[in-house]
């Protein structure tokens, strides 16, 4: 299955409450009430629902979490880097964006919702940290982890609530948050020293200084030898951070590329206006490709262009928003991308305040019942058209280890994790259009939960997604769901028709790493008194599978690993069949 682009957080209270005014709206500050921002949004794999991937979209069969990816304008070019601008969209993403400031905001060249999907590593940091201000090297002294709010007379108040971690994004490679790198870990021969890496063996080490701003720079190097230097910076306005003992304004930081350079010595290099540092104008390959990008007077993209064609963006203001969002993109030969937002469409649920709530059972959102559902609706330039449809549903883990935590528990100490939480998962997928015999997706999840204090007499350690399509076949995913032993991991998937296994594929996974080349951890841990205390470690562990079994026509067809090396990547592997049982 494709690695996830998106590090997409399982519970998002914020995004299930825009669903019930309509569109994603922007909010005007950010408050207290955690919304476990990352607590689950790590090792998900995100593949596409169709095989053509028509529409860009990407559901992780695990919650039923969506992005949208889809690359305009791709320009030739003999560097083995990607070339190219295009553009990401996670509809339930929480943005932070300011409404104090979105008028006059010239940061987001797509809108409040789209991405543009360039190269930079990005998070959100408060205006009087270190790491925002540079009093020290932010990079190779401070590190990532801002200090926590000091408040007078009180403990101070705890990064998690007004921090959300670092994300690095290469198009071509995907999304993944910064760790510290953990113990053992291999590095590359040159370079360095490197004190941060990718769940994916991205190596992260420190530039000495900015092109345009005081302070260091990062430098990522890729496992394929590649590595791009983000040493410009771009500042984004985000909701302040307040609450009842005090708050800090907050901007998002972006170091964007400024250069990447494949393992030949290739290069991309990346041109940006001083007057608007988000606003990138030019890709330049090493051998004269090149792709230019102009704004209008509103800091949107206007047009993109690759030397022979253009691509022009259209912006609208949609239901529910304040601000125009993108609604087309016009391809050179006239045909164009119609775009739209999720909208509510009907069904009620009432939003429990999870905050410290530890025992929340949320039993009713996994009803047959009616909850609030939101459509999204796209047309691809061949007149396709998608038509997706979402619902708040309660999803969860079972067997979590949760630390001290209860109602009456104020919100500078740290929360547990919880054991269940509110996602907006996909439902239905319909692809219609001239001359297409329309298509058909629906999804259904049987999701559980405990803490672990549940769990004296057993509890479940699976969890079961159903994709039912209208040719009348199923596919099953099983996926483990102890939080402590196999959390997303797929142990098995079989597609059927008319009450028929056609196939079936079982996967196996280690234990443990007793005799491996490789170490215990992926990454490292951030802290204790930041994300890593909410981030359940099973995720950053090394666990590869090693066996994979696949039952077919009356044949068991097996291939095992006999050997990994340091990445855990498979180097000895013995293929072969048998009748099956």
């Amino acid at each position: 299955m494709y690695r996830t682009l998106v590090g997409r957080s399982a519970l998002n209270l914020l995004a299930a409450a825009f669903c019930l005014l309509g569109s994603v709206p922007v909010s005007a500050q950010d408050t207290y009430e955690y919304t476990y921002e990352g607590t689950y949004g790590q090792g998900k794999d995100i593949e596409s629902l169709a095989s053509d991937g028509l529409f860009g979209d990407r559901v992780s069969y695990i919650d039923g979490g969506v992005s949208f990816q889809v690359i305009d304008v791709a320009a030739k070019t003999n560097v083995k880097l990607p070339l190219q601008f295009g553009r990401l969209l996670r509809p339930f993403a929480p943005y932070y964006a300011d409404s104090a400031t979105l008028a006059t905001d010239r940061s987001l060249i797509l809108g409040t919702q789209w991405r543009a999907d360039i190269p930079y590593v990005a998070g959100i940091y408060r205006k009087n940290s270190d790491f925002y201000r540079n009093t020290r090297p932010r990079c190779s002294v401070v590190g990532l982890v801002p200090q926590a709010q000091p408040v007078q007379g009180r403990p101070p108040i705890l990064q998690y609530n007004f921090w959300y971690g670092v994300e690095a994004n290469i198009p071509g490679y995907g999304r993944e948050t910064l760790w510290p790198i953990a113990a053992n870990s291999p590095v590359p021969s040159s370079g360095g020293p490197y004190r941060y890496s990718t769940m994916s063996h991205w190596r992260v080490s420190c530039l000495p200084a900015l092109k345009n701003a005081t302070g260091e720079g990062f430098k990522i190097t890729l496992p394929d030898g590649a590595s791009y230097d983000f040493d410009w910076l771009a500042l984004r306005p985000v909701t302040p951070f307040t609450s009842p003992y005090g708050g800090d304004a907050r901007e998002e930081m972006y170091f964007m590329a400024s250069k990447a350079t494949d393992r030949f010595g290739n290069t991309v290099t990346y041109e940006y206006d001083p007057s608007f540092p988000t606003h990138v104008t030019r890709m330049l390959a090493s051998d004269g490709a090149e792709i230019r990008i102009n704004y209008g007077s509103d800091g949107r993209v206007s047009t993109v262009t690759d030397g022979t064609s253009t691509w022009q963006y259209v912006y609208a203001v949609m239901t529910g928003m304040t601000t125009p969002e993108l609604s087309q993109v016009i391809l050179p030969d006239g045909s164009k991308w119609q775009l739209s937002l999720p909208q509510y469409i009907g069904g009620q649920v009432n939003l429990p305040t999870f905050g410290y709530q530890c025992n929340f059972s949320p039993g009713q959102y996994t009803s047959a019942g009616d909850s609030a559902r939101m459509r999204q609706t796209f047309v691809h330039p061949s007149g396709a058209v998608g038509e997706f449809t979402y619902k708040v549903i309660a999803l969860g883990y079972n067997n979590v280890a949760y630390g001290s935590c209860n109602s009456a528990q104020p919100p500078e100490y740290p929360q547990g994790r919880p054991k269940a939480f509110l996602s907006n998962p996909l439902i239905s997928k319909m692809v219609s259009g001239p001359g297409i015999t329309p298509l058909m997706w629906t999804l259904t999840y049987a999701p559980s939960w405990s803490y672990a204090t549940e769990c004296a007499s057993g509890c479940p350690s699976t969890s079961t997604t159903t994709v039912v399509k209208n040719d009348g076949s199923t596919t099953t995913y099983v996926f483990g769901n102890d939080a402590q032993v196999n959390a997303n991991q797929l142990l098995s998937e079989s597609v059927s028709s008319g009450g028929i296994t056609l196939t079936r594929t079982d996967y196996k996974y280690l234990a443990s790493v007793t005799g491996q080349a490789f170490p215990d951890y992926v990454t490292g841990v951030l802290g204790a008194q930041d994300l890593g205390t909410l981030a359940n470690e099973f995720f950053r562990r090394n666990r590869p599978m090693y066996e994979r079994t696949i039952v077919q026509d009356g044949r068991a067809f097996k291939y095992k690993v006999d050997q990994f090396d340091a990445f855990a990547r498979p180097v000895a592997t013995t293929k072969s069949s048998a009748p099956a049982p």
